[in-house]
């Protein structure tokens, strides 16, 4: 199953019907969260605004596009970081991965993953 059990149904499906809801067709220079009726709240290093109910959003600004074949590469570089409180170790300077299981989107059109199999691997000093 894709979906953490931990934390409300709409936290648990947030990811999932966001990035099913983004990829659709919308006009050229409208807004796809106004399109859905997502709720924004301003963003505080760029003009565009954030998804309020996202659990983790990230401000960027576009480093670079990198074309491949018929597609494009679009590379940022992070300005800004929010993180709900309950979801960030302050002390390590974390994300608390065992509470945010995130989903990525991957091949076209129907695959995701998520970031749940986790594993360490000590680096020699």
């Amino acid at each position: 199953m894709l979906l953490d059990l931990k934390g409300s149904l709409a936290d648990r499906a947030y990811p999932i019907l966001a990035s099913l809801v983004c990829p659709r067709p919308v006009a050229w220079g409208k807004s796809e969260a106004d399109h859905e009726r997502l709720i924004t709240s301003p963003s505080s290093t760029i003009i565009t605004p954030r998804l309020a109910d996202a659990p983790v959003a990230l401000e960027c600004r576009v480093h670079s596009i990198q074309r491949i074949g018929e597609n494009r590469l679009v590379l940022g570089l992070i300005e800004a970081v929010h993180v709900r409180d309950e979801l960030y170790d302050p002390e390590h300077r974390r994300i608390r991965t065992d509470l945010y299981h995130p989903v990525g989107r991957m091949a076209v059109p129907n695959w995701y993953c998520t970031t749940r199999d986790q594993f360490e691997i000590v680096r020699p000093a």
